[in-house]
């Protein structure tokens, strides 16, 4: 559990979950806790980097339609995790966001999602389909580098450009 000063000026606690003062951004959820399912509350914008780092328990994970980024690495190596409800209104998927997240099959991702970045589902071995949302132009690096069961992807009509290796060691 995480506990915090209640006259910290930029940082709070809620049942041990760390987080901005203001709540808009989930900061830190410990690695160790053993809950099988967690919900992003509404109101958090975004999930910090590493936010999930290396959480050996969580197999789903629901996030709320108020959080529209999600930094580098936040569930990397989460090797439980089998299903991400995505927020409705989420933008941006940073690098690395699901890299090693061996248990994920599939994930839809919301038409609002226009950057999706490098590596994000490298690792994912267990990934074997995904729609890309029309307003993703970009597949960059490394996207799904590693995802050894893919043998689907819907492209978007817009996509311009596939980055190195994006698709390296897949399925596909």
């Amino acid at each position: 559990n995480i506990l915090v000063d209640d006259k910290n000026k930029y940082v709070t606690s809620i049942d041990g979950i760390l987080y901005s003062k203001n709540k808009g951004m989930l900061l830190y959820y410990p690695k160790n806790r053993k809950e099988e399912e967690y919900v992003v509350c509404y109101g958090i914008k975004t999930i910090g980097p590493y936010a999930f780092y290396n959480n050996k328990y969580l197999k789903t994970v629901i996030i709320a339609d108020s959080v529209t980024e999600i930094n580098k690495r936040a569930f990397f190596d989460c090797e439980s995790l089998e299903k991400v409800f995505l927020s409705q209104k989420l933008i941006s998927i940073d690098d690395h966001v699901f890299s090693d997240c061996e248990n994920i099959t599939k994930i839809d991702i919301p038409d609002t999602v226009t950057t999706i970045g490098g590596g994000t589902f490298s690792g994912c071995i267990n990934l074997v389909q995904v729609k890309l949302p029309e307003g993703i132009s970009v597949i960059n690096d490394y996207t799904f580098a590693r995802c050894e069961m893919l043998t689907e992807i819907v492209l978007p009509n817009n996509l311009e450009y596939v980055g190195h290796n994006a698709f390296v060691l897949s399925n596909l």
